[in-house]
């Protein structure tokens, strides 16, 4: 009888010690912005060229918007989805249809009482891109990093065209501006 209970005993606590190990961690605030970058590249993999992930939050009450066309919207929807699970986090959705009948679905993500991170996720018909020349900055490449810091959306900026001796060569400097803000 004895035995029995301290087996028991054992067991219980022996499932009590793999229920606190087990829990996941709080997120701290340094590793937020890799958790939000990882969020961010599962959906445009998943959406490609169908995706628009707008600018990252500076905080994380903000929402994260993104733009998905039809032909994408149930992938990016499931990557968001496979990425909370992979980082061992509550997904809480709300969903809605505009008028013409175009979805949109916001996440709420929550690791215990802590919010980790908020998408909205809105369906579109297309994605429109556009391209801006600017002419002539001159040599100076940081120039152009501070006239597109205010843009909301990383660039791809390259520098190309004829420059005196010894300062770089004659092909295209490219450089990708990710902006955090």
């Amino acid at each position: 009888m004895v035995r029995a209970q301290f087996i028991s005993l054992a067991v219980v606590l022996t499932g009590a010690c793999s229920w606190f190990t087990s829990r996941p961690r709080p997120v701290s605030e340094a590793s937020r912005p890799e958790m939000e970058l990882k969020f961010r590249a599962s959906v445009e993999r998943a959406g490609g060229q169908g995706v628009w992930v707008k600018r990252l939050p500076a905080h994380p009450e903000s929402f994260v918007e993104a733009l998905a066309t039809r032909q994408v919207y149930d992938r990016v929807t499931a990557a968001l989805r496979a990425q909370a699970s992979r980082e061992k986090l509550r997904v809480r959705t709300s969903s809605s249809r505009a008028a013409s009948g175009l979805r949109q679905e916001e996440f709420f993500l929550a690791r215990g009482k802590q919010t980790v991170g908020r998408w909205r996720i809105r369906e579109t018909n297309h994605i429109l891109r556009a391209a801006i020349i600017i002419d002539d900055l001159g040599n100076d490449v940081t120039a152009a990093h501070r006239l597109l810091a205010d843009l909301l959306q990383p660039q791809r900026v390259a520098v190309k065209g004829q420059r005196p001796a010894g300062i770089g060569d004659q092909q295209a400097d490219v450089m990708d501006l990710h902006h955090a803000s």
